[in-house]
């Protein structure tokens, strides 16, 4: 097979039906619209993956969540000075806002007006706005960038209206959960289409609510990875597992665990890069642990060998690169169980993310 359909699904976004537009707005293209007829990428050779180029090591278990971290042997170091996405809106170096020009569902307009480039990663949420967003891609915010636009996805089907009055209703805020599933994840940088995403997000709120004892469902996914019974459950799977990188040396990675099924993983270029997202890969995998806590305990046990069998299957498909900015670039792969993405900045390696389907 020299690339599943799923595969070209991620890289030339074939159109899966217009999506409404917002209300009181004209129609907008949706990124599988955008790139209906955008070239599928180049072919490329299977990932240059093997499960032997990491050490796994764990695993640490809080509940139904297991957790392995990935050494790689002299990995470099530094993270480049970025500034994660939460960083800088909380220091104010860069700003997210709707379009200037009028809002669209999956564009957002982006503005680094600092000194340090921030890493915005597929996945990473924002709040406000005329609907929550999640960003679409890997992309690096260089310093003094001026206004940029990213590909977004709406999070939040219910609303079309700022939040915010006295100016501020354009403006995003920081939102510490990332998209947390894994058909979110899929549906997000697999499929690349805003009603899967909708729906997997619809999946999720329902599921925490359900655990968290709601009888509120809400609408926007960082709404509901916020209430107050979701965050306390949530973060006792932070706080027991958060001390699992201490001491260990040349982590570039985690991968995860769910009621006992390998779930992902997601490897870095460096350890220090690896060190600064761990806190927010850990909480997206414990809302996800949270969201998918079976009644009764499921009696299943996993193991490092999982793991080594969960990366061996991701790097065996051949697939397709696509540029997403001059110097950033996508690598796409897909097998039967298996979904594999690589960011790669200027030909290296940035971030690799695997998703079990």
């Amino acid at each position: 097979m020299k690339y599943s359909a799923v595969c070209a699904a991620v890289l030339t976004l074939a159109a899966c039906g217009r999506e409404p537009s917002p209300p009181g707005q004209g129609q907008f293209q949706t990124l599988e619209e955008a790139n209906e007829t955008a070239p599928a990428g180049d072919p490329i050779p299977p990932a240059p993956l093997a499960a032997g180029d990491y050490t796994i090591v764990g695993p640490f278990t809080h509940e139904n969540l297991s957790v392995f971290l990935l050494r790689k042997p002299a990995a470099p170091r530094g993270d480049e000075n970025y500034l994660t996405l939460e960083e800088a809106l909380k220091d104010g170096s860069v700003k997210v806002t709707e379009k200037s020009d009028g809002a669209e569902v999956n564009k957002l307009e982006v503005e680094n007006v600092g000194e340090r480039p921030v890493y915005l990663q597929a996945g990473d949420t924002v709040k406000g706005g005329k609907q929550d967003r999640t960003i679409a891609v890997d992309f690096i915010l260089n310093p003094k960038s001026g206004k940029t636009r990213v590909d977004s996805f709406c999070v939040e089907p219910g609303r079309w209206a700022a939040r915010a009055s006295g100016g501020r209703g354009m403006s995003f805020t920081v939102s510490p959960a990332p998209v947390a599933t894994k058909e979110q994840k899929f549906a997000l940088k697999g499929l690349r289409s805003q009603s899967g995403v909708w729906e997997a997000g619809r999946e999720a709120n329902s599921q925490l609510a359900r655990n968290a004892g709601s009888t509120l469902v809400q609408d926007s996914y960082v709404l509901a990875a916020e209430d107050p019974k979701v965050k306390e459950k949530t973060e006792a799977y932070v706080r027991a597992l958060v001390g699992a990188v201490e001491g260990k040396e040349d982590l570039v990675g985690m991968a995860f665990a769910i009621n006992g099924e390998p779930n992902a993983a997601e490897i870095y270029a460096t350890t220090s890069l690896f060190l600064k997202l761990w806190p927010k890969l850990l909480r997206g995998a414990a809302v996800e642990a949270f969201a998918k806590k079976p009644e009764k305990p499921v009696a299943r046990a996993v193991a490092a060998s999982d793991i080594d069998a969960l990366l061996s299957e991701a790097g065996k498909e051949e697939g397709r690169r696509r540029s997403l900015s001059g110097e950033i670039a996508m690598k796409a792969y897909s097998g039967k169980t298996v979904s594999l993405f690589d960011t790669e900045k200027e030909g290296k390696l940035l971030h690799r993310q695997v998703i079990r389907k």
